[in-house]
């Protein structure tokens, strides 16, 4: 009764607050374009995180352990949808020789992620008993995003914020080195062809640090996660109106399916593969959704407007979902049933991931969101739109619901 009557609490705290901020943001990159599409990936991602740590308090036995567990990789696909959103842009100026200014992505990043990110860790650091000096230590490793260097993190999901900071550092800096090269039309390729040796040079690391094969790991062993999404946002950049046909889109769900399997097999053998096979299904899947038009049935299929909400609070549930889980475990609220406590835990964390997002990221987001320039509208048969003013709202615009870029 205990655990029903929070699942229902927390529905209609989610409801209430997802009514009173009906006003939303378009997924944009730094172009300015929006994907459909990807608000889905980020809520499947973000929910199978959540489903892999309930397993903590709540056991399953046998193969659904082993299928439940391994859906915590859904930080992997988080990995691969930023390194192909955020990379797309400066490939796609590496092409047609515009710019990219790194103060604007510096800034739009910051504004991304450090509002919600800083109220999480002061949270967790005032609810923390620990000694003065070592509590004070962790809170600058989280704040400085170091955490993961030392294998101690204030946040436990801090890590892969970590991983996307040094990221966000190694794609500004590959850009400026790129711009340099004397030959404009050789950038590009040259760009991918850095990205694939760094690629090799991650997995190669990755295979002399056992520790870094679980799901968790700095950014050089995980950095082969970020490249694929980097390589397909080449890709996309250099041929950005092609669509995947019925056959394409057939041997893409294989080449989906194939690897997250081996992937699942590999995690529970704890093998080498893991992180390998599973960046190369995200990878994939990424460009279903990347190559797809917004009249597909799978487009329609996952702009479903409850899921669409999810990803728009995906990072919030990311972020609140462990502390949460600690809360409602010492309080004896948890069930000992992982289908009841995963509901449980699911629900709690997307209303306060939903209050967080209208409180905190919203105005953030109306800051970043000033700051997109609108570019030339693409073919209206593709899955991408440039940022309309506030007024303009072809029919596309209409059928999909928008949200926030992670």
């Amino acid at each position: 009764m205990t655990a029903v009557l929070v699942i229902l609490s927390a529905l209609a705290l989610t409801f209430v607050l997802a009514r009173l901020g009906r006003e939303r943001l378009a997924l944009i990159d730094g172009e300015g374009l929006r994907f459909t599409g990807f608000n889905a990936l980020r809520a499947l991602a973000a929910l199978g995180v959540v489903a892999g740590h309930t397993l903590s308090t709540s056991p399953l036995t046998s193969w659904p352990k082993v299928l439940v567990g391994s859906m915590a990789t859904g930080v992997a696909l988080f990995f691969v949808i930023s390194g192909f959103l955020l990379y797309r842009p400066f490939a796609k100026a590496l092409v047609d020789g515009s710019a990219v200014k790194i103060q604007r992505f510096a800034a739009n990043r910051a504004l991304r992620i450090l509002p919600l990110y800083v109220l999480v860790v002061v949270v967790v650091f005032f609810a923390t008993e620990a000694h003065p000096t070592q509590a004070l230590l962790r809170l600058a490793r989280a704040l400085t995003f170091t955490g993961v260097y030392s294998g101690d993190d204030l946040v436990p999901v801090a890590w892969s914020l970590d991983d996307e900071v040094a990221f966000y550092l190694l794609l500004a800096a590959l850009y400026l080195a790129l711009k340099a090269w004397p030959r404009a039309d050789q950038r590009i390729w040259l760009g991918a062809a850095v990205v694939t040796a760094m690629i090799c040079a991650s997995l190669g690391a990755l295979a002399l640090q056992p520790s870094d094969q679980s799901i968790v790991g700095g950014p050089i062993t995980k950095f082969h996660l970020f490249g694929l999404g980097m390589l397909l946002g080449t890709v996309h950049a250099r041929w950005p109106h092609f669509q995947l046909s019925p056959y394409g889109m057939a041997a893409a769900i294989a080449g989906v399916v194939g690897p997250l399997s081996v992937s699942v097999i590999a995690y529970d053998r704890h093998g080498y593969l893991f992180n390998p096979m599973c960046g190369l299904a995200f990878c994939t899947l990424v460009g279903i959704v990347a190559f797809s038009g917004p009249s597909t049935r799978l487009i329609r299929l996952i702009s479903w407007k409850p899921l669409m909400h999810l990803g728009d609070v995906s990072y919030g549930i990311y972020l609140w979902h462990e502390p949460l889980h600690h809360v409602l475990f010492n309080a004896g609220l948890l069930s000992s049933s992982f289908a009841v406590a995963f509901l449980e835990l699911a629900t709690c964390t997307v209303a306060l991931a939903t209050g967080t997002y209208y409180l905190v990221e919203k105005p953030a987001l109306r800051i970043k969101h000033r700051w997109v320039v609108s570019r030339t509208a693409v073919a209206p048969d593709d899955n991408r739109a440039p940022v309309q003013p506030k007024g303009h709202s072809p029919a596309f615009h209409r059928a999909v619901p928008r949200s926030p870029t992670r």
